[in-house]
């Protein structure tokens, strides 16, 4: 099993185009909240990319299927880099397209993958022990009260509300959960199978405004020209 971690950091530029749990929890999905020198933290001077994300016209089909003409107007990022910020390429490519409507913030990510692996399947489950594909929302970009969702393979989803970072003292609510959601995968390949190579695989999110507001600090849906970060 190949290992890929890799992150786009992004200010996110919503354009227009033609926490509710009693619990807060330490542990499970991240290590438990200790000072912040024992967390890395990536080298100084990373340029945080811009990312102008659509108004779509329609409502594509989240299917695990990156349909072009669904996804129309909007367009891929870069490759991701690796989540060190030490300048190094990754060895698998990683990219995504975002967009958005009234009702949903869209994902989509295209992940390169010689080897599809995965086995968990109990939601909210430690998801990054599989290899996985993440999103984590900020919506005022202050890197408190964000959004974290994990994806695997399989299509198992682990979502949380993170009141500030781990290297903060957290904690982390995760009994969050983003009802709603709507997810798909698709693979390229056979899964867990060795004897093979395989090309990747594929997902598409839809998260709703509705959801995303409940901490969001600021207007949910957005309007055109809000900044959101994410990454």
């Amino acid at each position: 099993m190949s290992i890929n971690r890799t992150i786009l950091a992004a200010a996110v530029i919503l354009a227009a185009a033609a926490v509710s749990c009693e619990k807060a929890e330490d542990g499970g999905g991240r290590p438990e909240a200790v000072s912040g020198e024992e967390f890395p933290r990536p080298a100084e001077g990373i340029k945080r990319k811009v990312y102008h994300c659509q108004r779509l016209r329609g409502k594509p089909v989240i299917d695990g299927r990156i349909n072009e003409e669904e996804w129309k107007g909007s367009v891929w990022t870069d490759d991701f880099v690796d989540i060190t910020g030490s300048g190094d390429n990754p060895l698998l490519g990683t990219r995504v397209r975002m967009a958005w409507d009234d009702d949903y913030f869209y994902v989509a990510a295209k992940l390169e993958e010689p080897n599809v692996w995965a086995t968990l399947t109990e939601h909210d489950a430690v998801i990054w022990q599989d290899n996985d594909f993440e999103v984590f929302i900020d919506p005022d970009g202050d890197t408190h009260e964000y959004y974290e969702l994990e994806i695997n393979a399989l299509g198992t989803v682990f979502d949380l509300f993170l009141v500030k970072p781990y290297r903060d003292g957290g904690p982390a609510v995760h009994c969050w959960d983003i009802a709603g959601l709507k997810k798909a995968v698709s693979i390229d390949g056979t899964l867990n199978d060795p004897s093979d190579r395989d090309n990747g695989w594929e997902v598409e999110l839809a998260m709703p405004w509705k959801v995303l507001a409940e901490c969001a600090n600021r207007a949910a849906p957005p309007s055109e020209g809000d900044i959101w970060r994410i990454n």
